[in-house]
């Protein structure tokens, strides 16, 4: 708007509505010459008369009257972003989009999500549950104001606050000889027939990097891309399989076993990820708080 004044701009309206400088300079307390200096400096800008003047009436130029309309609606949207940002700042109403790996969102987002909402319920949460190399991808397009899954690589344009190690468990059927096994080893893992994600996976990323680590290969039986297939053939006895302790809950629990992973544990370190340097709203820090405390208290449970 150049040099025009949101202050400007109140004054002109105000000199139309009471149809005088004096009942203007009232309204918005202000000297009548500040009135007529605020008018004066807007025509200046405009380069047109908004106001006709006489020593008995003030009347509005038909270019004051195409004005007037533009200047109430800019206004009016102004009042209502001030007082939406406002409510936002006090957590009154606002919206927090979530991009979440799908082993947590079912696992520990519901809950927290449930907490969120009883203590701001004018809050909107949206959650995109995807895997973990699109997590990236929606916080770069600023789809997702923040990301909650596995670690980011280290080098990369993003900040990881680490909530949680998830350490990896192996899943067997209830009947399988290792059930009455404290623990298993990888190397038992690789004699056994394996089933295991794909390796666009970071789940499987994560394990098949603590395998090269111990000198060890593993060749699957089968792989997966989705866990629910991955359970539904361990529950088969197709073979056994290896996942995050997180993940085990979108899997048919009833029917399957999980033991540790010993000599060496293997897990994934989990949290939020945000973009680096980008500044979190009061709704999304609440949320993050509020998350906080849901794995803290699995931990504890734990």
């Amino acid at each position: 708007m150049n040099n025009i004044s949101i202050k400007q701009i109140r004054t002109f309206l105000a000199v139309v509505e009471t149809g005088s400088f004096r009942a203007a300079s009232e309204r918005v307390h202000l000297s009548q010459p500040a009135v007529t200096a605020h008018v004066q400096q807007l025509e200046d800008e405009l380069g047109i008369a908004v106001l006709d003047r006489t020593t008995r009436r003030v009347r509005v130029t038909r270019a004051g009257e195409r004005f007037r309309h533009r200047a109430e609606r800019l206004l009016t949207d102004l009042g209502d972003i001030v007082d939406e940002l406002k409510d936002e700042a006090a957590l009154q109403r606002g919206r927090v989009v979530i991009a979440c790996v799908p082993t947590i969102a079912a696992r520990f987002l519901p809950d927290a999500m449930a907490r969120f909402q009883n203590q701001f319920p004018g809050i909107q949460l949206s959650v995109h549950d995807v895997v973990a190399a699109d997590i990236l991808g929606e916080l770069v397009r600023d789809e997702a104001e923040i990301g909650i899954g596995p670690s980011p690589p280290k080098e990369s344009d993003f900040e990881f606050e680490r909530l949680a190690r998830d350490a990896y468990v192996a899943i067997v059927p209830k009947q399988h000889p290792w059930t009455r096994r404290r623990s298993v080893t990888l190397k038992d893992l690789t004699e056994a027939p394996f089933l295991t994600m794909t390796k666009d996976s970071i789940v499987r990323e994560i394990l098949d990097s603590a395998l090269a680590a111990e000198r060890l290969r593993l060749v699957p039986l089968h792989e997966t891309k989705h866990h629910y297939t991955l359970g539904g053939m361990v529950e088969a006895g197709l073979g056994v399989t290896a996942l995050p302790s997180m993940a085990v809950s979108m899997l048919s629990q009833p029917l399957l076993k999980t033991i540790p992973i010993r000599r060496p544990a293997v897990y994934r370190d989990v949290g939020i990820i945000k973009y680096k340097g980008k500044k979190l709203t009061p709704a999304v820090q609440a949320f993050v708080e509020v998350f906080r405390d849901q794995v803290r208290r699995w931990r504890t449970s734990g």
